[in-house]
């Protein structure tokens, strides 16, 4: 669904398309989110931990679905671990 160009992996450009996409169909998040008032505004290009994460330092990695899914995993595991105190 993120691969736009079905290549496999999700690089940044991509990312930011879908981040985008979100954003522009969530009322609720953009009337929370993007206020110049509270300097919470989104501006394409934000480099983010998790933009980070997912591509690198210098945001030219790429994203594959097994990637992801163990960030899924493991954040899973974590919020479990924060909620329950799952080990």
């Amino acid at each position: 669904m993120f691969d736009l160009n079905g290549d496999g992996e999700v690089d940044m450009e991509e990312f930011e398309q879908v981040q985008s996409i979100i954003r522009s169909q969530t009322s609720m998040g953009m009337r929370h989110r993007d206020r110049p008032t509270t300097g919470n505004t989104l501006k394409s290009g934000l480099c983010s931990a998790l933009t980070t994460y997912f591509f690198g330092a210098d945001l030219k990695g790429k994203l594959t679905i097994k990637n992801f899914l163990e960030f899924q995993r493991k954040l899973q595991h974590d919020v479990l671990k924060l909620e329950v105190g799952v080990s």
